[in-house]
Order: C-alpha cells, then sequence, then structure tokens
C-alpha cells in the first residue's frame, strides 16, 4: 500500500469519525426545528420554544431507548430460561427455535435493537392550537411489535405444561405420579368391575332368602356408589390436570 492510498483510508476514517454523529441526530435536529417552529407559531419565545421542544424530543428518544433496553433485557431473560431446561425437555427445541429466529441477523429483535432512536423519531402536530408531540415514526412502531410478537411466541412456548407422555422417563412430577394416576384409575375400575359381578351373582343366589337378598342389595347400592365416585375423581382429575387418560386406559 503507497503513502496517497494510506492517507485516503485514514482521512476517510476520520471524516466517517466525525460525521457519523451529526447524521444520527440529523433527524433529531430536524424534528426539534419543527417542534420549535410549532411552538412559536402559537406565542412561545424562541428561548423558551427552544427549551420546550428540545425537552420533549430527547425524552421521547429516551423512551424509545428505554424499549429497546427492555426488548434486549426480555430476551437475554428467555434465553437463560431456555437454556435452563433440560435436553429431555420437549420445550426445549420449540423455544430455541423461534428464540434463534428473533435474535439472528435480519431477525425482528435484532433488528429493531439495531434502529437508532434518533433517526426515528417524528413531530405529531395537533389541532385547536395543542402543542405538538415527539413520537416514534411508524418503522419504529412495527418493529417494537414484531420484536415483541417474537418473543411472546417463545413464551407461549415455555409457559405451555410439558405433556406427561412426552417427557423422559425418571421426572417424579410429570412423569411418574401421572403414571401412579393411570394405574390408581385402572385399579379403581376394576374393583368396580369386579363389584359388579360378584353382587350380580349374589343377588341372584339370593333370591328366596330375604337375608342375603337385603344384603345383595346392599352391596348393589355400594357398587354404584363407588361408580359414581370413581366417576367423578375422574372427571376431576381429567379436567383439571394434562393426563391423557385415553391412550393409556
Amino acid at each position: 500500500m503507497n503513502k496517497k492510498s494510506f492517507k485516503i483510508i485514514v482521512l476517510s476514517a476520520i471524516l466517517f469519525i466525525i460525521l457519523a454523529p451529526l447524521s444520527v441526530f440529523a433527524s433529531r435536529d430536524s424534528v426539534i426545528s419543527e417542534y420549535k417552529q410549532e411552538l412559536i407559531d402559537q406565542g412561545a419565545s424562541a428561548g423558551d420554544a427552544q427549551d420546550i421542544a428540545t425537552s420533549a424530543v430527547d425524552s421521547t428518544i429516551n423512551a424509545m431507548t428505554a424499549s429497546q433496553e427492555g426488548v434486549s433485557t426480555k430476551y437475554d431473560e428467555l434465553k437463560n430460561r431456555v437454556d435452563a431446561l433440560t435436553q429431555k425437555d420437549s420445550r426445549k427445541d420449540g423455544a430455541n427455535k423461534y428464540l434463534e429466529n428473533a435474535g439472528q441477523d435480519g431477525g425482528p429483535v435484532k433488528k429493531f435493537k439495531g434502529l437508532d432512536p434518533g433517526e426515528h423519531v417524528m413531530l405529531q402536530t395537533q389541532l385547536g392550537g395543542v402543542p405538538p408531540k415527539a413520537v416514534p415514526d411508524d418503522e419504529f412502531i412495527l418493529a417494537e411489535g414484531t420484536a415483541s410478537e417474537a418473543l411472546n411466541k417463545v413464551n407461549r412456548v415455555l409457559i405451555n405444561p410439558t405433556r406427561p407422555g412426552n417427557v423422559p422417563e425418571g421426572d417424579i412430577i410429570t412423569d411418574f405420579i401421572p403414571q401412579l394416576v393411570r394405574q390408581l384409575f385402572r385399579f379403581a375400575w376394576l374393583a368396580v368391575l369386579v363389584s359388579f359381578v360378584a353382587s350380580g351373582i349374589f343377588f341372584i343366589i339370593s333370591y328366596g332368602n330375604e337375608e342375603r337378598l337385603g344384603s345383595a342389595k346392599r352391596m348393589i347400592y355400594y357398587t354404584l356408589l363407588g361408580f359414581a365416585f370413581v366417576s367423578l375423581a375422574f372427571a376431576i382429575v381429567k379436567a383439571v390436570t394434562d393426563i391423557d387418560f385415553f391412550s393409556s386406559i
């Protein structure tokens, strides 16, 4: 590389460093100027208008920056939650997929975090002598909504309960207990069936003997009561849990 080329590269870098901040605040300064003029037209002094406009625009930019930081913080929190899941957790792959799509180059979260608030603030004029407002432009609002929805997809995966049939063996909460409940209901239904058969046989052979017949009737009564109790318990457990009985019973 000759000296001339080197000087050109250095000069370009210096110009970039000097001009970059100016380009960042070009939109901000333009909005402040418009805001100031609106206030002057409404009767404010030039000094007051400058102070009010600068404070309002910078306040909006700060709020936009805080919104970006909030999305970034939520992304990091979700990433930590996903990383904390075991490899056997059925939610991990789905959550990772949404998270990677959101955070990759061109993804909604990466795109939103890359926007410069100073370049995406605009002036919203109002009727009736009401002072104008500094607000985010449509591109910023759309990017924020898209990023939030991308993170909500990850969160929805994480809050969905893992189905007991899909979890690894050995998990006491999501595998052992549901299997135990299934076995208890199998035993209960079997006991009710055996009791029905036994009480029916006892009723038949007791015909003509009032004492035995009364015992058989009581046996049938308690069998029906047990059937009702088991059915009610089954309905309650099925309603409040995610246990899939019908694929197992």
